[in-house]
């Protein structure tokens, strides 16, 4: 298991299986947290 987070956004983790989940979950985290569409995630 595989977790990580943005320095910019040390709240809010992600987890993956492997290195490559991870960094996609890394991105789909990322794009969600500076989407200016989307309203503020909440944890």
């Amino acid at each position: 298991m595989w977790l990580g987070y943005f320095e910019e956004f040390p709240d809010y983790m992600t987890q993956g299986e492997s290195l490559d989940d991870l960094k996609e979950h890394l991105l789909d985290l990322y794009r969600d947290l500076t989407s200016p569409d989307q309203s503020p995630l909440t944890h």
